[in-house]
């Protein structure tokens, strides 16, 4: 029973909140969250640029399936 309680595996788990590719889920999480916090309007967002590692960008960048893709996300 030692350390029963005291960490749980869980706690370490990477949860899929977003039906999109793993990579984008960072940027759509800030952009939602800046959204939600400012009470910005789609329709007052003109662009967004998305700064992230070119590993990653690599995976999503102008992919043709659109739950891959950062440009459609």
């Amino acid at each position: 029973m030692r350390g029963l309680g005291e960490t749980y595996a869980i706690m370490g788990a990477n949860f899929k909140l977003l039906n999109a590719g793993y990579p984008i889920h960072a940027p759509v999480e800030a952009a939602l969250t800046l959204v939600a916090q400012h009470g910005i309007q789609a329709g007052a967002i003109e662009s967004i640029y998305v700064g992230m590692p070119t590993t990653s960008l690599k995976i999503v960048d102008n992919r043709d399936m659109h739950n891959i893709c950062l440009q459609t996300c």
